[in-house]
């Protein structure tokens, strides 16, 4: 890859729509980024969570996607926005999920990691919070 034109201290995905960090976290000395990533083409839709570690927060290696999209699941258009926390030793992602663009729906959900952050796990009892009750308008500000 030519790598003449790409930020040498901002981070970037290696092709394709890339967009929020999404969560780092400190985890055993090395720096986590997970960032929304379209990894099948370069228009936001179908994010996933790339994921890249650092020992410096300058030099990147970029390691498979963290989480993608679940076909006809609470997740299946987009596992968007949201951050990875230390919860009591578990490295936990709080994370949205799209079941649908149009019309619009979305939860909360949450995956663990019990391998250092390499693979993780959606909770069976995704999603945590579902969407708004009926009636509740969210997005009228």
């Amino acid at each position: 890859m030519d790598l003449r034109h790409r930020p040498r201290y901002h981070f970037a995905s290696l092709a394709n729509f890339m967009n929020d960090p999404t969560g780092l976290i400190q985890w055993k000395g090395r720096y986590h980024l997970f960032y929304q990533h379209n990894p099948h083409g370069a228009v936001s839709i179908n994010k996933h969570k790339g994921h890249a570690v650092s020992d410096d927060l300058v030099h990147w290696v970029h390691l498979p996607i963290a989480l993608a999209p679940t076909p006809g699941s609470y997740d299946s258009a987009h596992t968007a926005t949201g951050c990875v926390v230390d919860n009591d030793g578990t490295p936990t992602f709080v994370y949205t999920g799209f079941a649908s663009l149009d019309p619009l729906i979305e939860s909360q959900c949450i995956a663990t990691s019990t391998d250092d952050l390499l693979t993780w796990r959606k909770h069976p009892a995704n999603p945590v919070i579902p969407g708004p009750p009926p009636g509740l308008e969210v997005t009228g500000f």
